[in-house]
């Protein structure tokens, strides 16, 4: 059986030729060391960020299969010591700049192709060199040392490319680089890739980029035909300069840029949670629907006749959110049916609900002696208030009976419910107070109107489960939002930018 997937890397410089063994190796192990897991899965690129910074680029197809990558690091000297990491190679003591273990979690994973791994040391030297480690009887041995190519090729793309307008401690055309990927976007390098590809498109909808542009009165020069690798090359020889400058000036400078894109940014992502929320809850199809069932079949009943008037009320259509109600009337009818019965006069019917509690609300009527089951809409200049046959609010009604309003909608992933009978009198205004219940609750709500031959039936939507996980999910990221709001600087840019895709690497 083959061993798991090994790879130790170690980027050091030689300093002498001579050392003594280190007495502590027998009381540390590189165990002591915490492990992160990371799943890679095969069939597509993968770009991770370690716990301590270290950058790993990991093409498709990279390994034999996907596989549950281990890592273990160790930067500073504390964490060298902690795991009993002796820096020599076959007796020769090294200065290092840091480590680096990778280990395959399953058996008979194969390397396919060469992993890219980027070490944040704070040790850099253009003599340095990476080794690879051997473990033998409990020991790592650093052999086959090989020069870094990455910092010398990023340090020759830098001069052909950015040199122009960068430096990397002081402003020219473009700001000064010294630690530019700890600012904006920039620690992802998908991010970057995209801007460097095309700094004009990108800056359409990235707060920080069009900050930056304000700020220097000018647009980068796109470079498309830098590959990521190169880019990769050219961040990495930044860094290693970085890493023996000076200390960043106040940042101050740039702390409303940086307020206002990691604002921005924020809200872009609560903007995408929403839109994706949306588009299941217009899947999951209308809340409620209502089927007349008469001999001969069914549909919505319109009575003795079809009654046609341009100032009727309309009942409103919503998406169901977290719950499909279905309501059959087995031999009910619409209101319709009462407009040429004896007895039967116009008066006055409003059903009023208070908005700040559900703004999207089915509303009912039934008068049971009738058989006169029909939904409300919303009546002409009144929000909140609901009639059931024309929009000023009157209806044919028969004066004296009893009659039950009743309104269903949703809210903090429950049902919301409300109810009144009243004894239809000439002039009729009422109000409904609406309640949170759980689909038992809603039974037993229907059950307690009694009346006969009306079923409901009530079901999670389709996509209530998605719903309800982003629900809590734009719940955090609007707390996250508001604490990132700035609080004295003007961003110069909407709530929400425009979002443009940008075209894939």
């Amino acid at each position: 059986m083959l061993r798991p997937l090994i790879a130790y890397f170690l980027l050091i410089l030689v300093i002498s030729c001579a050392s003594k063994k280190d007495s502590f190796a027998g009381l540390l192990g590189k165990d002591a060391l915490p492990v992160q897991s990371y799943r890679i899965t095969n069939d597509r690129d993968t770009l991770l960020r370690t716990a301590k910074g270290a950058l790993l680029r990991i093409e498709r197809g990279s390994f034999s299969g996907d596989v549950t990558l281990l890592v273990r690091e160790a930067y500073s000297m504390s964490d060298m010591v902690a795991g009993g990491l002796l820096t020599e190679a076959s007796g020769a003591a090294l200065s290092s700049g840091g480590m680096i273990e990778l280990r395959a979690q399953e058996n008979g994973i194969k390397i396919e192709r060469p992993i890219s791994v980027s070490i944040p040391t704070n040790l850099y030297d253009p003599s340095m060199q990476l080794y690879s480690g051997v473990e033998e009887e409990g020991r790592i041995d650093w052999k086959d040392p090989q020069p870094l190519p990455a910092v010398v090729q990023g340090k020759q793309l830098f001069q052909q490319n950015c040199a122009t307008c960068h430096a990397v401690d002081k402003e020219l055309t473009g700001p000064a680089l010294r630690g530019f990927t700890a600012r904006g976007p920039w620690a992802d390098r998908r991010e970057l890739y995209k801007f460097i590809h095309n700094p004009a498109l990108y800056i359409q909808c990235n707060a920080y980029a069009k900050a930056l542009q304000q700020k220097y009165g000018s647009i980068m020069q796109a470079f498309p035909q830098l590959t990521p690798e190169q880019i990769d090359a050219i961040t990495d020889y930044i860094g290693s300069v970085d890493r023996q400058a000076a200390p960043l000036p106040d940042p101050s400078v740039l702390n409303c840029i940086d307020s206002c894109a990691a604002y921005k940014e924020a809200q872009m992502k609560l903007f995408e949670l929403e839109q994706r929320q949306q588009a299941l809850i217009r899947d999951n199809g209308s809340r409620v629907e209502l089927e007349y069932h008469q001999e001969g079949g069914r549909g919505r009943d319109s009575g003795a006749g079809v009654l046609l008037m341009n100032d009727k009320v309309q009942a409103e259509r919503f998406d169901a959110r977290y719950y499909n109600v279905k309501i059959d009337a087995f031999g009910w009818h619409n209101i319709d049916r009462l407009v040429s019965m004896e007895g039967v006069e116009d008066r006055y019917l409003s059903v009023a609900i208070d908005q700040s509690v559900s703004a999207e609300n089915n509303v009912f009527l039934a008068i049971p002696q009738y058989r006169i089951f029909t939904e409300g809409g919303r009546l002409q200049g009144k929000d909140d208030a609901y009639g059931f046959f024309k929009t000023d609010g009157t209806a044919p009604l028969p004066l004296g009976v009893r009659a039950i309003a009743f309104a269903i909608s949703e809210k903090n992933g429950t049902i919301l419910f409300g109810s009144v009978a009243f004894t239809v009198a000439d002039h009729n205004e009422l109000r409904l107070v609406m309640q949170e219940m759980d689909k038992a609750g809603f039974d037993r709500a229907m059950a307690a109107l009694a009346l006969d031959d009306v079923t409901t039936g009530v079901k999670d939507a389709k996509n209530a489960k998605e719903v309800r996980a982003l629900d809590e999910q734009i719940r955090q990221e609007q707390s996250g939002a508001e604490r990132l709001r700035p609080k004295s600087c003007d961003c110069g840019c909407p709530d929400v930018p425009a979002f443009d895709s940008l075209p894939a690497r």
